[in-house]
């Protein structure tokens, strides 16, 4: 294989455990597919053992059983740390093939490892392979029947009595007796290591209760269903927190941008609101027109103010018109719609197509036309001024507003005396 670069660094004799890295394998070894479907490759190291064995290792593993806590090596340790002193069995040498291969059956079911099997009867390991395979106990430690207590419990389960049945991999099984009354067999590794509780009940009851907590703590108040009366309160509930909470709703910027905020006991607690509103507002005045336009809706008294309580009415579409704000300035602006016809007033961008249209005044780049009377009732060119984006929202600030009493000389005079680069410098934006 072609020399590579690998994210993964190797240290050339570092001791793993009993392991000595002695040496870098680029080759990869596949190890088949993960759990998504993808490839899995190993990089693996050449490593010398305490014992002598030569041995390849996944580099990682290595690194990763050795933060564990755990001694890494060829298996020579693992083998010997579960071996156990047993002298050769008497008569072994006369034992004819069958009689020796029933001895080792008989210490197989009583859990003795592979080199106890060989230093007791002197089989080959192919030989106990082939038995432990037709056993189907394979080489894991099959507990005695002295290492089971009668009566003992844990949990819900108290043992009765031992069984003849072997389980996955020869484990044996126990009669057990749970606190329901069910009578069971379960694995004795699983109880002794109390990975089961109970014959099943315990999971049930569990379960059971934590969904009635769940149900108590996520009961539903109904108005989410379209069938409820409520809905409407529910989608002002949901819809205030969206746009003063939510940056990716698209109207966060003049609501929870500008700093307005949803009274704080309202936020978690639908039922606080709708109390709130049923008590103080009302019910909305429903025009059953099939328009929504034509229904009341939740107007803020106070644009500045978020939704808190003595803030909120029901209003209806031109009064709630009238009490917006110009995006773009974010201050409060002449009526946006007559009340007495509902038609909408001209607004700057549409002034600025009438000016240059009927006045045949091309308007200087960047600069919008402003009504000196702010109420958008006479577009008449005296009643009419050109005027920069920032002399726009200087003129539209809160602190201004008086300025719609004066006259057309009168705010070219005011506008000349005003700091403008101090102004833009704090309104960046206009």
């Amino acid at each position: 294989m072609a020399n590579h670069t690998f994210k993964t660094k190797f240290e050339i004799g570092r001791k793993l455990g009993m392991l000595l890295v002695t040496k870098e394998l680029l080759e990869r070894v596949y190890k088949g597919k993960n759990g998504k479907g993808y490839d899995v490759w190993e990089r693996q190291v050449e490593c010398l053992c305490d014992c002598g064995s030569i041995v390849n290792r996944e580099y990682r593993s290595l690194v990763k059983s050795e933060k564990a806590g755990q001694i890494s090596s060829c298996g020579c340790y693992h083998r010997r740390k579960k071996s156990k002193e047993i002298s050769r069995m008497e008569g072994v040498d006369k034992m004819t093939r069958k009689e020796k291969s029933n001895h080792t059956k008989d210490m197989i079911l009583k859990g003795h490892n592979n080199v106890e099997l060989r230093s007791a009867l002197g089989v080959s390991h192919s030989k106990i392979s082939l038995l432990r395979k037709e056993m189907g106990i394979n080489y894991y430690t099959v507990a005695k029947d002295s290492d089971i207590e009668i009566g003992l419990k844990k949990h819900f389960l108290t043992i009765i009595s031992l069984t003849s049945e072997r389980y996955l991999r020869g484990n044996r099984l126990v009669t057990c007796k749970c606190d329901c009354g069910v009578i069971k067999n379960i694995p004795w590794s699983l109880f002794n290591n109390e990975k089961i509780k109970s014959c099943g009940c315990l999971g049930r009851e569990t379960a059971r209760n934590l969904m009635k907590q769940r149900v108590e703590e996520n009961r539903k108040h109904g108005d989410s269903n379209r069938k409820s009366e409520h809905m409407y309160i529910y989608q002002v509930w949901m819809g205030m927190k969206q746009r003063c909470y939510n940056p990716n709703n698209k109207r966060y910027s003049t609501y929870g941008g500008k700093g307005l905020t949803v009274y704080e006991p309202w936020i978690n607690d639908y039922l606080a609101f709708k109390e709130y509103v049923l008590t103080n507002l009302g019910e909305r005045h429903n025009a059953n027109t099939g328009r929504r336009s034509d229904n009341e809706s939740m107007d803020r008294i106070d644009v500045n103010i978020g939704y808190h309580p003595g803030n909120l009415r029901w209003a209806d579409f031109i009064t709630q018109a009238n009490n917006k704000t110009i995006q773009s300035m974010g201050h409060k602006t002449r009526p946006m719609v007559e009340e007495e016809t509902g038609v909408k007033m001209i607004h700057t961008y549409q002034l600025k197509q009438l000016y240059e249209k009927y006045y045949k005044t091309k308007l200087k780049k960047g600069n919008v036309v402003h009504h000196i009377n702010w109420d958008g009732s006479d577009n008449s060119k005296k009643n009419l001024l050109e005027v920069t984006r920032a002399e726009h929202g200087w003129l539209h600030q809160s602190t201004n507003y008086h300025l719609r009493d004066e006259t057309r000389g009168s705010i070219i005079k005011i506008l000349k005396g005003v700091d403008w680069e101090d102004y833009i410098k704090k309104h960046p934006r206009v």
